[in-house]
Formats: C-alpha cells, sequence, structure tokens
C-alpha cells in the first residue's frame, strides 16, 4: 500500500467517520462511522470507468479510461463497513428553516 498516501494510515487505523449531504437546502445528511478495508487493484476499478462514462458522458469517458488504462495504473478500493449510521433532516427537525427555503 506504498504507492497510496491516504492507504497505509487507513491500513493501520482503519475507523473513519463519514458525512454525505444534499446540495439544495434545507439538506439531508448521512452521517456514517465504521470501519474500512482496502484492496488494490491492477488498472482501473470497473466502477470508476462507469463513474467517468456517466460524469464526462460516454465519449469523454472512454477516453479518460483510455488515458488512464496503463501497465503501471493502479488503484485501490476503499470499501467502508458502517457500525453505526445517523441522518440530519431538517424538514421535521427545524420545520421552521425547511418553509423558508421554499
Amino acid at each position: 500500500m506504498g504507492t497510496y498516501p491516504r492507504c497505509p494510515p487507513l491500513g493501520i487505523r482503519p475507523d473513519v467517520a463519514s458525512t454525505i449531504g444534499t446540495g439544495p437546502q434545507p439538506p439531508e445528511v448521512l452521517l456514517l462511522r465504521g470501519k474500512v478495508t482496502i484492496t488494490e487493484f491492477g488498472g482501473m476499478l470497473p466502477e470508476q470507468a462507469e463513474a467517468a462514462c456517466r460524469f464526462f458522458g460516454e465519449e469523454g469517458g472512454a477516453r479518460y479510461v483510455a488515458e488512464a488504462e496503463r501497465a503501471e495504473t493502479r488503484t485501490a478500493r476503499i470499501a467502508p463497513r458502517p457500525a453505526w449510521a445517523g441522518t440530519l433532516e431538517f424538514r421535521t427537525r427545524n420545520p421552521g428553516i425547511a418553509r423558508s427555503q421554499g
């Protein structure tokens, strides 16, 4: 795991906390805590190629994948396994904010 700057520390201490939120107001937020596992791969992960096509379009995604697919390309899948999950949503928690936003 020496080639990925974030992987060695996560291998030593795999405890993580993540926050995923929506853009529109009022926000809806998912909070996760748990451990991650790291799996290294030669080449690009299939889901990374799929994401490139969604983000750049089919043609741009294909170019991105072609440029990244080299013999020296290595990737790592960092997979969280949540031990705790929580949500923050402001529509019912603080309806005054939700009404003022739309």
